[in-house]
């Protein structure tokens, strides 16, 4: 509702698909640390901490997409090609 004070009426059911979208990255960028942590040949480094770094500063500044959805979805998919690469450079 608060949307559409601002927006035409139903931009809050985009509202929700953006928070839905954005979340469900979030939860894919989760586990991609999570297993590359898990793994036995884990070093943390600077580049992973960095990563991470970035991570949580998408994540507080980006309000799940909805003051900005499409740079949100780009920082998180270059995130996770850039967890992609420190991957196979390990």
């Amino acid at each position: 509702k608060v949307c559409e004070d601002c927006h035409d009426e139903g931009y809050a059911n985009t509202g929700i698909e953006w928070r839905i979208d954005v979340m469900k990255s979030y939860d894919e960028v989760q586990k991609i640390f999570a297993k590359m942590k898990s793994s036995k040949d884990f070093v943390y480094t600077f580049k992973f901490a960095k990563l991470e770094r970035t991570f949580e500063n998408i994540r507080n500044g980006s309000a799940n997409g909805m003051h900005n959805y499409e740079l949100t979805m780009k920082l998180l998919s270059d995130l996770k090609k850039d967890l992609s690469e420190l991957k196979k450079n390990s």
